[in-house]
């Protein structure tokens, strides 16, 4: 397992930096850091990073695949890779990938693999693009891999901006209502409730939910304050521990719509990137424990890791992912004709933009239901919010004229 340790350090010109880097152990570190050219002042364990919390680690598939696609041209234009990186260096958009372009570059001079340079940033460059570039130089093929590699993270990041997209619509007009009951319950409610006392009135129900709602916010706001911080750190929390994020995974494969939803991501993802390792000759075994790691949840990575143990034993692919209970059975049949015929890696794609498909085709059923779904709500909302106004104010109205 991983361990995050940060340093400080100066490089050549006497210029002081600091981070964090993941790594097995302190020595690791160390060893990383003297070979990018840095000169050690502290290399210290840290427990906790708070802004993991927070911010999200890593880069963008969308800047890792426009970072492949320049790599992938310019070095089938014959640019020698050092030359390639010095340009990527000044030209990438993210800040995190220029200053790191620049670390691999050190490190390339030194003498180094560029797959072995990549390995020192898990964060950055995951599993699926150190091992196809491991690949590419090992077949002299680096440009097209890059291309393929870049292809992947491109259809990897539309499928991540559709889902985005069909949660946001929904949380987005959740918290406009949320603002606008606080709006009415701070600002606009109490003015109105003391001149109802006033006039003596009896309030309808709906102004007595919404008075109670004022009161108890309140009275007791640092404690719904308090709950929501420490709800969020629970779970953020749990799901860093491997038994928490087991039950919160196991919890969301078992929801009625959300797990299959959840299901068919893990599939595509997963068929998506072993057709894409297999085709670049990465055997079976090393294949499935690197495409293991784009499954984003982990019971079905666990599947997939027994799956992974029981074909080193002898069993069939096929045979293994039917054992796993998580792989439909249009899944099984397919790698089965696949296995007897010999290219494995064509119907592992064809699963793969079957899948894709259907998860479009279902995130375009899911946000047009959503705009009449979140009208319906909103409207009553409002409706209750008007309710518990308006009638009080005709009430007491009634009871000037009489």
């Amino acid at each position: 397992m991983l361990k995050a340790y940060g340093y400080r350090v100066r490089d050549r010109l006497g210029n002081p930096f600091s981070g964090i880097i993941e790594a097995q152990n302190k020595e690791t570190v160390v060893s990383r850091l003297q070979n990018q050219g840095y000169y050690i002042i502290k290399v210290y364990p840290v427990l906790f990073q708070w802004n993991k919390l927070f911010r999200k680690q890593g880069v963008n598939k969308k800047d890792l695949a426009a970072f492949c696609r320049q790599l992938a041209a310019m070095i089938s234009a014959g640019v020698p890779i050092l030359a390639c990186l010095a340009v990527l260096e000044y030209h990438v958009k993210s800040r995190r990938l220029s200053g790191i372009t620049g670390n691999l570059i050190r490190s390339l001079e030194q003498g180094y693999p560029f797959s072995e340079t990549l390995q020192q940033y898990p964060n950055v460059f995951p599993k699926i693009f150190i091992g196809m570039i491991k690949a590419g130089e090992q077949s002299g093929n680096l440009d097209h891999t890059l291309e393929q590699v870049a292809l992947h993270f491109e259809k990897e990041y539309d499928l991540e901006e559709r889902v985005k997209l069909a949660i946001s619509y929904p949380l987005i007009v959740a918290v406009v209502s949320l603002i606008a009951l606080l709006i009415i319950i701070t600002f606009v409610f109490p003015p109105l409730v003391h001149m109802l006392n006033q006039q003596n009135t009896a309030l309808p129900l709906a102004t007595r939910v919404l008075l109670g709602i004022n009161n108890f916010m309140a009275k007791y706001w640092y404690l719904v304050l308090t709950f929501t911080v420490l709800f969020y750190l629970t779970v953020v929390g749990m799901y860093r521990m491997t038994r928490g994020r087991i039950l919160i995974d196991k919890t969301l494969l078992g929801l009625p719509l959300c797990g299959n939803f959840i299901k068919t991501i893990c599939i595509t993802r997963f068929c998506r990137t072993l057709s894409l390792l297999i085709r670049s000759g990465i055997p079976i075994i090393q294949a499935m424990d690197t495409a293991k790691g784009t499954v984003p949840n982990t019971v079905v990575a666990m599947a997939i890791d027994e799956t992974r143990n029981n074909i080193s034993r002898g069993l069939e692919v096929a045979e293994g992912l039917v054992q796993s209970q998580i792989f439909p059975p249009m899944v099984t049949q397919m790698v089965k004709v696949g296995e007897k015929t010999g290219e494995l890696d064509k119907p592992l794609e064809q699963v793969a933009s079957f899948y894709e498909k259907e998860l479009h085709n279902a995130l375009s059923r899911i946000i047009s239901l959503a705009e009449p779904v979140l009208i319906i709500i909103v409207g009553g909302i409002i409706g209750f919010l008007v309710s518990s106004v308006y009638l009080p104010m005709v009430k007491v109205i009634e009871t000037i004229y009489e």
